[in-house]
């Protein structure tokens, strides 16, 4: 899943962002409350983890904002505070859960996890794309039964071109989704590209299903 974690406590953000990392989650960090609204506006974030206290805009105000603006993005609340009324205003305003700290990375990952499986985000039905099979549970993709051995790059990638199976999909938008934040350069994601049109087409009777489109990215048939 891709996360954007607000949080303006540098050591706290680095816990969160290390932790959910080591879990397979994509993971974005902000720590002002306007620059978090501003990627919201061009991101598409599955989960979103916000402090309440921020520069900028507080959690309470960038919650109301994810939610005007129409998202569907799970909203994670944290803060110090644990009375009843702080956590009441949370929900109202539209967050799914809320978390004191200090609390345990393996925790906040379990309900990241328990927000994903109720909201059929992720980890739910298997897709198949005529002989290729993704089951996102498992995070296990087979190809005429036989399973694609990928990295987690790897995995992500595919993951993503299988997701989005009807559209053709940008090395930018391929950069953003599998990769993050991190700079990576388009020889990066084509080598990747390369490897796993190799191992596909062991399984797959030499028979490539990934498809560039020149000038505009790549696709899965």
């Amino acid at each position: 899943m891709r996360i954007l974690v607000v949080e303006d406590e540098p050591a706290i953000a680095r816990i969160i962002k290390t932790g959910l990392e080591k879990s397979g989650h994509i993971v974005d960090v902000v720590d002002d409350g306007n620059e978090a609204k501003n990627r919201t506006d061009v991101y598409d974030y599955e989960i979103i983890i916000l402090d309440v206290m921020l520069p900028g805009a507080d959690g309470y105000e960038i919650c109301h904002h994810i939610r005007n603006l129409g998202l569907d993005s799970k909203i994670i609340m944290l803060t110090a505070k644990d009375d009843i009324d702080s956590k009441v205003s949370a929900l109202n305003l539209g967050a799914d859960d809320y978390m004191t700290k200090p609390f345990s990375i393996h925790e906040l990952d379990a309900r990241i996890r328990a927000l994903a499986r109720r909201e059929k985000i992720i980890y739910g039905t298997k897709i198949q794309i005529n002989n290729l099979v993704l089951d996102p549970a498992k995070k296990s993709i087979t190809i005429n039964t036989k399973q694609l051995k990928t990295s987690l790059t790897e995995y992500r990638l595919m993951e993503y071109l299988i997701r989005n199976r009807n559209n053709v999909c940008s090395r930018t938008m391929i950069k953003e989704h599998v990769w993050g934040e991190k700079d990576h350069f388009s020889n990066i994601i084509d080598a990747t590209m390369s490897k796993l049109r190799s191992k596909i087409k062991k399984l797959n009777n030499n028979i490539d299903l990934i498809h560039t489109l020149p000038k505009s990215g790549y696709r899965i048939f």
